[in-house]
């Protein structure tokens, strides 16, 4: 042993082959989810990765089935810390299928949902319905990132789905992640209008809630330069306009940068008075003109593009 590692019992004998010993260490009931240092390279370029046994099993084990001991006899879910193994498993592989079958079925709201936002990632439909039939199915359990199984659905751009995880009484489509984003952001950040007229007709839903960052729906949707979604949320009653983002940019700064000037006229009424001056004025670097409102700031264009 390596100096810089730190492994439990489990960690070697999967990494060694050693299959006798595996299922002597399960029958005796060891801790699956300790973290080991030093005992896998996957993304150590990244960051430093303290792997789980079960994380060995699929990616370094030197016996087939390893995988499948650890999750029937140790109850064995997690790869890393706060990292489901559904996360880090590819269902075209089909030396994965049955891990994958095993993990989907595990019981327990927690297990459900993260089975749920794998369906979603791969696109398995009938997963997907098999999933929200189950009784303890709770599509308000969130991820380690703070984001419910209706954020996932909507960065997929699944209508149907969303649709689907509306109707459950478990489900507030108005609720933040983590970062404060709500699942309107997301799906003005992913760019899909019927997403967004979807969860603007739901009473929880707040167009006027910012992140941490400040931002609003519609200062992403400016941003952005989707037109229709900032039309559509201008109709909401109460949205500032005006209103700076934490870069000090309000939705017609972000408009301005994304070159759009078809916008809806409460997007430029501030700064009417700048541009019917310029019509009288000498244009010159220090004049204020529509491409440049005042108060742009050089810096923000690096941050959205």
């Amino acid at each position: 042993m390596r100096p810089e590692e730190r492994a439990t019992p489990l960690h070697y004998a999967i990494k060694q082959g050693h299959r006798d010993i595996v299922e002597y260490l399960t029958e005796i009931g060891v801790d699956p989810h300790v973290p080991a240092r030093g005992v896998c390279d996957c993304w150590s370029d990244i960051e430093p990765v303290r792997p789980y046994a079960l994380h060995m099993a699929i990616r370094h084990s030197g016996f087939e089935g390893a995988e499948k001991i650890l999750v029937q006899k140790l109850g064995a879910y997690w790869t890393f810390q706060g990292t489901s193994a559904l996360d880090h498993v590819d269902p075209h592989d089909v030396n994965e299928r049955e891990i994958i079958d095993l993990l989907v079925k595990l019981p327990g709201s927690r297990h459900a949902a993260d089975a749920l936002r794998y369906a979603l990632k791969w696109n398995e439909l009938e997963l997907v319905n098999r999933l929200l039939e189950r009784s303890d199915m709770d599509a308000s359990v969130p991820d380690s990132d703070g984001q419910t199984p209706l954020f996932w659905a909507i960065q997929c751009k699944r209508v149907d789905i969303v649709k689907l995880l509306l109707k459950r009484q478990e489900v507030n489509p108005g609720t933040p992640d983590r970062n404060g984003f709500t699942p309107l952001q997301v799906a003005v950040g992913v760019r899909s209008l019927p997403l967004v007229e979807l969860l603007l007709q739901c009473e929880e839903v707040n167009a006027r809630r910012t992140d941490a960052g400040k931002s609003s729906a519609l200062h992403i949707a400016a941003a952005r330069g989707e037109l229709q979604i900032v039309n559509l949320l201008l109709e909401q009653n109460g949205l500032d306009v005006a209103s700076p983002d934490s870069t000090g940019n309000t939705p017609l700064h972000w408009a301005v940068r994304s070159r759009d000037k078809k916008y809806h006229p409460s997007l430029v009424t501030t700064y009417d008075d700048d541009e019917n001056n310029d019509d009288d004025e000498d244009e010159d670097d220090n004049s204020d003109t529509f491409d440049e409102p005042p108060g742009y700031r050089e810096e923000s264009l690096d941050i959205i593009k």
